[in-house]
């Protein structure tokens, strides 16, 4: 098993605690960026395939664009995240990134 497949499951069991270390040492985040992901992960249920490198980030079309800026303004920043994810194709970490550029 994975390590990233390992923190899934360490949050799908309720072990947050321990899926927030295993993410600090295979991430390389500190403990606020290792809880914030964490949560995402437990609110939108998994974690992306690691491509092991950069991926740029597609455009949105305007409506799909709209839908996320419209989360946002609502102040409900993981619809945002799943609205990105959506209409992109990228993964948690990749979504979450992009809507934190957009705030």
């Amino acid at each position: 098993m994975e390590r990233r497949d390992e923190i899934v499951q360490l949050v799908e069991q309720g072990k947050k605690i321990e899926a927030i270390k295993l993410m600090r040492e295979v991430g390389g985040v500190d403990l606020a960026e290792a809880k914030k992901l964490v949560d995402l992960i437990e609110r939108l249920g998994g974690m992306p395939p690691d491509s092991g490198t950069p991926v740029e980030r597609p455009e949105l079309p305007p409506e799909a664009l709209a839908q996320v800026r419209a989360a946002l303004a609502a102040g409900n920043k993981i619809e945002a995240i799943k609205l990105y994810r959506e209409h992109t194709g990228l993964g948690l970490k990749e979504a979450k990134d992009a809507v934190d550029a957009m705030e």
